[in-house]
Protein backbone atom coordinates (compact mmCIF):
# COMPACT_ATOMS: atom_id res chain seq x y z
CA UNK A 1 0.00 0.00 0.00
CA UNK A 2 2.00 3.38 -1.48
CA UNK A 3 2.52 5.29 1.73
CA UNK A 4 2.55 2.61 4.37
CA UNK A 5 6.21 0.83 4.55
CA UNK A 6 4.88 -1.42 7.15
CA UNK A 7 1.60 -2.46 6.40
CA UNK A 8 0.23 -6.19 6.34
CA UNK A 9 -2.48 -7.22 4.16
CA UNK A 10 -5.25 -10.04 5.27
CA UNK A 11 -6.68 -11.35 2.29
CA UNK A 12 -9.91 -13.10 4.11
CA UNK A 13 -12.39 -15.63 1.73
CA UNK A 14 -15.36 -17.93 2.81
CA UNK A 15 -18.59 -17.67 2.50
CA UNK A 16 -19.14 -14.82 5.51
CA UNK A 17 -16.15 -13.04 3.34
CA UNK A 18 -18.04 -12.68 -0.48
CA UNK A 19 -18.20 -8.93 -1.91
CA UNK A 20 -16.73 -7.37 1.62
CA UNK A 21 -17.59 -9.37 5.01
CA UNK A 22 -20.10 -9.58 7.42
CA UNK A 23 -19.61 -7.21 10.84
CA UNK A 24 -20.02 -10.34 12.85
CA UNK A 25 -17.89 -12.56 10.92
CA UNK A 26 -15.08 -9.96 10.86
CA UNK A 27 -15.71 -9.08 14.93
CA UNK A 28 -15.11 -12.85 15.21
CA UNK A 29 -11.95 -13.29 13.26
CA UNK A 30 -10.11 -10.02 14.91
CA UNK A 31 -10.32 -11.51 18.12
CA UNK A 32 -9.95 -14.94 17.53
CA UNK A 33 -6.64 -13.38 15.01
CA UNK A 34 -5.75 -11.60 17.98
CA UNK A 35 -5.72 -14.36 20.23
CA UNK A 36 -3.50 -16.28 18.04
CA UNK A 37 -0.51 -13.84 18.38
CA UNK A 38 -0.69 -12.82 21.56
CA UNK A 39 -0.39 -16.60 22.34
CA UNK A 40 2.30 -16.74 19.51
CA UNK A 41 4.20 -14.47 21.66
CA UNK A 42 3.83 -16.15 24.65
CA UNK A 43 4.91 -19.64 23.54
CA UNK A 44 7.83 -17.86 22.29
CA UNK A 45 8.59 -16.35 25.95
CA UNK A 46 8.28 -20.25 27.27
CA UNK A 47 4.54 -18.96 29.28
CA UNK A 48 1.69 -20.78 29.20
CA UNK A 49 -0.32 -19.82 25.86
CA UNK A 50 -3.50 -19.10 26.98
CA UNK A 51 -3.94 -16.95 30.19
CA UNK A 52 -7.36 -15.42 31.57
CA UNK A 53 -8.40 -12.46 32.63
CA UNK A 54 -7.66 -8.73 31.21
CA UNK A 55 -4.90 -8.77 28.51
CA UNK A 56 -1.51 -7.45 30.12
CA UNK A 57 0.79 -4.75 28.38
CA UNK A 58 2.63 -7.42 26.24
CA UNK A 59 -0.12 -9.21 25.01
CA UNK A 60 -1.85 -5.31 23.89
CA UNK A 61 1.48 -4.28 22.47
CA UNK A 62 2.29 -6.99 20.13
CA UNK A 63 -1.28 -6.80 18.40
CA UNK A 64 -1.46 -2.73 18.42
CA UNK A 65 -2.55 -2.67 15.04
CA UNK A 66 -4.92 0.01 13.52
CA UNK A 67 -7.19 -0.86 10.11
CA UNK A 68 -5.96 1.86 7.33
CA UNK A 69 -7.93 0.47 4.47
CA UNK A 70 -10.97 -2.33 3.94
CA UNK A 71 -10.77 -2.66 0.18
CA UNK A 72 -13.31 -4.89 -1.41
CA UNK A 73 -12.35 -7.96 -3.09
CA UNK A 74 -13.54 -10.84 -1.05
CA UNK A 75 -12.26 -8.83 1.99
CA UNK A 76 -9.01 -6.94 2.35
CA UNK A 77 -7.74 -5.55 5.16
CA UNK A 78 -4.80 -3.63 5.30
CA UNK A 79 -3.15 -2.92 8.94
CA UNK A 80 -0.93 -0.72 10.28
CA UNK A 81 1.17 -1.48 13.81
CA UNK A 82 0.68 1.51 16.01
CA UNK A 83 3.45 3.69 17.72
CA UNK A 84 4.90 3.08 21.05
CA UNK A 85 3.23 4.77 24.01
CA UNK A 86 5.69 5.98 26.33
CA UNK A 87 6.71 2.46 28.07
CA UNK A 88 8.05 4.31 31.64
CA UNK A 89 10.31 3.27 34.08
CA UNK A 90 9.97 -0.77 32.84
CA UNK A 91 10.10 -0.61 29.13
CA UNK A 92 8.78 -4.23 27.62
CA UNK A 93 10.90 -2.84 24.43
CA UNK A 94 13.82 -1.04 22.64
CA UNK A 95 12.94 2.58 21.12
CA UNK A 96 12.04 2.32 17.45
CA UNK A 97 10.59 -1.36 17.86
CA UNK A 98 7.49 -2.43 15.83
CA UNK A 99 6.10 -5.26 18.46
CA UNK A 100 3.01 -6.24 16.19
CA UNK A 101 4.96 -6.21 13.10
CA UNK A 102 7.43 -7.97 14.38
CA UNK A 103 4.75 -10.64 15.77
CA UNK A 104 3.48 -11.16 12.84
CA UNK A 105 6.26 -11.65 10.96
CA UNK A 106 7.56 -14.53 13.33
CA UNK A 107 4.27 -16.28 12.81
CA UNK A 108 4.40 -16.05 9.16
CA UNK A 109 8.31 -16.67 8.82
CA UNK A 110 7.69 -20.08 11.39
CA UNK A 111 4.64 -20.97 9.16
CA UNK A 112 6.30 -20.47 5.92
CA UNK A 113 9.50 -22.46 7.09
CA UNK A 114 7.30 -25.09 7.99
CA UNK A 115 7.70 -25.26 11.61
CA UNK A 116 4.40 -26.32 13.93
CA UNK A 117 2.41 -24.07 16.28
CA UNK A 118 1.88 -24.84 19.60
CA UNK A 119 -1.94 -26.38 19.77
CA UNK A 120 -3.63 -23.37 21.35
CA UNK A 121 -2.13 -21.17 18.36
CA UNK A 122 -3.21 -23.52 16.11
CA UNK A 123 -6.50 -23.06 17.52
CA UNK A 124 -6.78 -19.80 17.86
CA UNK A 125 -6.05 -19.53 13.89
CA UNK A 126 -8.42 -21.85 12.70
CA UNK A 127 -11.11 -20.38 14.66
CA UNK A 128 -10.35 -17.23 13.05
CA UNK A 129 -10.38 -19.06 9.40
CA UNK A 130 -13.75 -20.44 10.12
CA UNK A 131 -15.21 -17.52 11.25
CA UNK A 132 -14.90 -16.41 7.47
CA UNK A 133 -17.88 -19.40 6.59
CA UNK A 134 -17.30 -22.70 5.15
CA UNK A 135 -14.29 -25.46 4.89
CA UNK A 136 -12.63 -23.67 1.84
CA UNK A 137 -12.55 -20.60 3.71
CA UNK A 138 -8.55 -18.85 4.40
CA UNK A 139 -6.53 -16.59 5.57
CA UNK A 140 -3.83 -14.55 3.07
CA UNK A 141 -1.38 -12.48 4.97
CA UNK A 142 1.11 -10.34 3.03
CA UNK A 143 3.93 -8.76 5.51
CA UNK A 144 5.18 -5.23 3.70
CA UNK A 145 7.02 -5.53 0.77
CA UNK A 146 10.42 -3.79 1.88
CA UNK A 147 10.61 -7.28 3.53
CA UNK A 148 10.28 -9.19 -0.01
CA UNK A 149 8.59 -12.50 1.75
CA UNK A 150 6.06 -14.06 -0.10
CA UNK A 151 1.86 -14.11 0.31
CA UNK A 152 1.00 -17.04 3.33
CA UNK A 153 -2.09 -18.57 2.61
CA UNK A 154 -3.59 -20.41 5.72
CA UNK A 155 -6.32 -22.92 4.67
CA UNK A 156 -7.83 -25.59 6.66
CA UNK A 157 -5.05 -28.15 5.44
CA UNK A 158 -1.99 -25.72 6.14
CA UNK A 159 -3.04 -24.94 9.93
CA UNK A 160 -3.87 -28.96 10.59
CA UNK A 161 -0.22 -29.25 9.11
CA UNK A 162 1.33 -26.47 11.36
CA UNK A 163 -0.79 -27.79 14.30
CA UNK A 164 1.80 -29.19 16.68
CA UNK A 165 1.36 -32.88 17.82
CA UNK A 166 2.71 -33.97 21.60
CA UNK A 167 4.96 -36.38 20.99
CA UNK A 168 6.39 -39.30 23.79
CA UNK A 169 9.64 -38.34 25.19
CA UNK A 170 11.66 -40.63 26.64
CA UNK A 171 14.33 -40.47 29.19
CA UNK A 172 12.07 -37.64 31.50
CA UNK A 173 14.27 -36.50 34.38
CA UNK A 174 12.29 -33.44 35.78
CA UNK A 175 8.50 -32.47 34.96
CA UNK A 176 6.35 -29.74 36.39
CA UNK A 177 3.14 -29.80 37.18
CA UNK A 178 0.10 -29.64 39.79
CA UNK A 179 0.26 -32.72 42.76
CA UNK A 180 -2.94 -33.62 42.34
CA UNK A 181 -3.41 -37.22 44.16
CA UNK A 182 -1.62 -39.20 45.99
CA UNK A 183 -1.03 -42.41 47.35
CA UNK A 184 -0.09 -44.03 50.23
CA UNK A 185 -0.48 -47.67 49.35
CA UNK A 186 1.41 -48.28 47.32
CA UNK A 187 3.16 -45.23 47.52
CA UNK A 188 2.25 -43.23 44.15
CA UNK A 189 1.31 -39.65 43.54
CA UNK A 190 0.01 -37.82 40.29
CA UNK A 191 1.34 -34.88 38.79
CA UNK A 192 -0.85 -33.67 36.01
CA UNK A 193 1.52 -30.72 33.42
CA UNK A 194 0.49 -28.00 32.17
CA UNK A 195 0.62 -29.84 28.72
CA UNK A 196 -2.37 -31.91 29.90
CA UNK A 197 0.21 -35.05 30.55
CA UNK A 198 -0.74 -36.92 33.95
CA UNK A 199 2.37 -38.71 35.00
CA UNK A 200 1.67 -41.36 37.30
CA UNK A 201 5.12 -40.93 39.88
CA UNK A 202 6.43 -43.89 42.44
CA UNK A 203 8.78 -42.37 45.67
CA UNK A 204 10.89 -43.68 48.41
CA UNK A 205 8.88 -44.04 51.69
CA UNK A 206 11.57 -40.97 52.88
CA UNK A 207 9.34 -38.75 50.65
CA UNK A 208 6.06 -39.53 51.63
CA UNK A 209 5.88 -36.45 54.69
CA UNK A 210 7.05 -34.11 51.87
CA UNK A 211 4.69 -35.41 49.07
CA UNK A 212 1.74 -35.22 52.05
CA UNK A 213 2.50 -31.53 52.86
CA UNK A 214 2.44 -30.38 48.70
CA UNK A 215 -0.61 -32.08 47.58
CA UNK A 216 -2.45 -29.35 45.42
CA UNK A 217 0.35 -27.01 45.23
CA UNK A 218 2.74 -27.01 41.62
CA UNK A 219 5.64 -29.33 42.11
CA UNK A 220 8.81 -30.10 40.45
CA UNK A 221 9.50 -34.14 40.39
CA UNK A 222 12.75 -35.20 39.82
CA UNK A 223 13.92 -39.32 38.59
CA UNK A 224 13.71 -41.47 35.54
CA UNK A 225 10.32 -41.96 33.57
CA UNK A 226 9.18 -41.81 30.59
CA UNK A 227 6.04 -40.40 28.26
CA UNK A 228 3.92 -43.27 27.41
CA UNK A 229 1.26 -41.60 25.49
CA UNK A 230 0.25 -38.04 24.56
CA UNK A 231 -1.57 -38.11 27.57
CA UNK A 232 0.23 -40.40 30.27
CA UNK A 233 3.33 -41.08 31.60
CA UNK A 234 4.84 -42.60 34.43
CA UNK A 235 8.28 -41.80 36.52
CA UNK A 236 10.50 -43.25 39.63
CA UNK A 237 11.08 -40.08 41.73
CA UNK A 238 13.81 -38.88 44.14
CA UNK A 239 12.85 -35.40 44.85
CA UNK A 240 9.92 -33.31 45.04
CA UNK A 241 9.72 -29.93 45.72
CA UNK A 242 7.82 -26.96 45.46
CA UNK A 243 8.13 -25.02 41.62
CA UNK A 244 8.01 -21.81 43.54
CA UNK A 245 8.01 -20.12 47.03
CA UNK A 246 6.47 -16.95 47.90
CA UNK A 247 4.25 -14.62 49.96
CA UNK A 248 0.96 -13.60 49.28
CA UNK A 249 1.03 -9.98 49.06
CA UNK A 250 -1.88 -7.59 50.51
CA UNK A 251 -4.33 -7.00 48.16
CA UNK A 252 -6.15 -4.13 49.39
CA UNK A 253 -4.27 -1.31 51.31
CA UNK A 254 -5.87 1.54 53.56
CA UNK A 255 -3.32 3.56 51.37
CA UNK A 256 -4.80 6.40 48.55
CA UNK A 257 -3.23 6.50 45.61
CA UNK A 258 -4.00 9.31 43.54
CA UNK A 259 -5.67 8.73 40.57
CA UNK A 260 -3.46 9.75 37.99
CA UNK A 261 -0.84 7.34 38.66
CA UNK A 262 -3.13 4.47 39.03
CA UNK A 263 -4.29 5.35 35.33
CA UNK A 264 -0.95 5.24 34.44
CA UNK A 265 0.35 2.33 36.04
CA UNK A 266 -2.55 0.23 34.50
CA UNK A 267 -2.53 1.47 31.52
CA UNK A 268 -5.74 3.49 31.52
CA UNK A 269 -5.82 6.20 28.90
CA UNK A 270 -9.35 6.89 28.24
CA UNK A 271 -13.18 5.56 29.78
CA UNK A 272 -13.24 1.36 29.38
CA UNK A 273 -16.24 -0.24 27.62
CA UNK A 274 -17.74 -3.05 29.02
CA UNK A 275 -16.11 -5.05 26.23
CA UNK A 276 -13.02 -5.22 28.11
CA UNK A 277 -14.61 -7.03 30.71
CA UNK A 278 -14.59 -10.34 28.21
CA UNK A 279 -11.99 -12.22 27.05
CA UNK A 280 -11.36 -11.77 23.50
CA UNK A 281 -9.05 -15.03 23.45
CA UNK A 282 -11.94 -17.17 24.96
CA UNK A 283 -13.62 -19.94 23.06
CA UNK A 284 -16.30 -22.38 24.23
CA UNK A 285 -14.59 -25.30 22.49
CA UNK A 286 -12.25 -28.26 23.42
CA UNK A 287 -9.23 -26.67 24.35
CA UNK A 288 -11.17 -24.28 26.66
CA UNK A 289 -12.92 -27.46 28.33
CA UNK A 290 -9.35 -28.94 28.82
CA UNK A 291 -7.70 -25.33 30.15
CA UNK A 292 -10.98 -25.32 32.75
CA UNK A 293 -10.00 -28.91 33.83
CA UNK A 294 -6.75 -27.84 35.16
CA UNK A 295 -7.63 -25.00 36.76
CA UNK A 296 -10.07 -26.63 38.99
CA UNK A 297 -9.16 -29.78 39.23
CA UNK A 298 -12.12 -31.28 37.24
CA UNK A 299 -11.79 -35.28 36.72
Amino acid sequence: MEGHEDAVTLRLTGENAKDGIELSALQQFVGHFIGALRRFDRVGRAEPAVKGGHPERRAEAVTAFRLVQLTRGSAVLTLEPVALEKQGDEPLFDEGDKPPLDNVQAMATALAAGKRLDPAVADALDNARRALGGDSSAIEISLPARLATAPLKLDRDEIERAREEERPASGASAISGRLHAIDLEPDKLAVRSPQGIDWTCTYPAALQSEAKALIGDIVVVEGQGEQKSPRTGSMEIHTIRRAYDHDQPVLFSEEQVDLQELRETQSVNTAQGLALVGDPEWQDDEAGERFFDYLLERS
